[in-house]
């Protein structure tokens, strides 16, 4: 009887060791207790208070309404995008054809002036020209013969030096208007029609400026509005993304 007690109070006796020198020795007892957020209570309230609020469908659901919101205005801003490019492409497409008739305009005129309008200015010019040398030969000779024939008749002095002056007074002025015409043709192809084909050239040139600009808009333009549609596109499938997994998120939560 009293060899099988021995056994049970030296097992007792060993415990009561184990836990003396546990508590001696200031080393509290090992748990595998895993991760843990005791140290940090804010965080892991945080996360709790996510995690329910992710789980409640009323949140959810107010979750989809607000990316379904967010769909119709990035569908809309790629609707923007695009009217704002078709818009500007045509506002520049117009400006163009304006500009291509401008240009054509000028150059048409440009040609008009060197090939038609200055030829026939100097030509009149000239001919004016000509024809006060031709009446100033023909002055000149009436008075000599005029002066030969008086001296041939028997005519009275007075007589003769009237028709002697006025022949005179016809050569001058034949003279004086050689010399106009001949200033005339000066300053038409030395000041007129140089002033004239300068500014005539100066419209090409500037057309043709105007023309270049269009087509730097235009391709900056393109490039703008290329971005902007690109951007609104990118926007676009991100809302549609984001709306389809809280669609999902949704449907799981009302089967769960």
């Amino acid at each position: 009887m009293k060899l099988s007690i021995l056994p049970t109070v030296l097992l007792i006796a060993l415990g009561g060791c184990a836990t003396t020198d546990q508590t001696t020795t200031g080393i509290p007892p090992v748990h595998d207790q895993g991760p843990s957020t005791a140290g940090n209570p804010a965080a892991a309230s945080g996360e709790k208070a996510a995690e329910e609020k992710a789980k409640d469908p009323k949140e959810a659901q107010k979750k989809v309404a607000e990316l379904e919101h967010k769909l119709q205005v990035a569908q809309i801003k790629v609707s923007v995008a695009n009217l704002s490019t078709d818009g500007a492409d045509l506002e520049l497409r117009e400006k163009r054809d304006h500009a291509t008739k401008a240009l054509a305009a000028a150059q048409a005129n440009l040609n008009f002036f060197n090939n038609i309008d200055a030829p026939n200015r100097t030509g009149r010019a000239e001919l004016s020209l000509q024809g006060a040398l031709n009446s100033a030969a023909e002055a000149q000779e009436e008075l000599e013969q005029l002066a030969l024939m008086y001296d041939e008749q028997d005519l009275e002095d007075m007589t003769r030096e009237f028709v002697i002056q006025r022949g005179k007074r016809r050569a001058e002025r034949a003279k004086k208007l050689i010399e106009f015409s001949t200033l005339d043709l000066r300053g038409l192809i030395e000041h007129k029609l140089k002033q004239e084909r300068e500014g005539l050239e100066g419209a090409v040139l500037k057309a043709e400026q105007a023309l270049q600009g269009i087509d730097r808009d235009a391709q900056q333009n393109k490039l703008n509005n290329s971005l902007k549609l690109s951007e609104a596109n990118f926007a676009l499938e991100k809302a549609q993304e984001a709306l389809e997994q809280a669609q999902t998120e949704l449907a799981a939560g009302a089967q769960a």
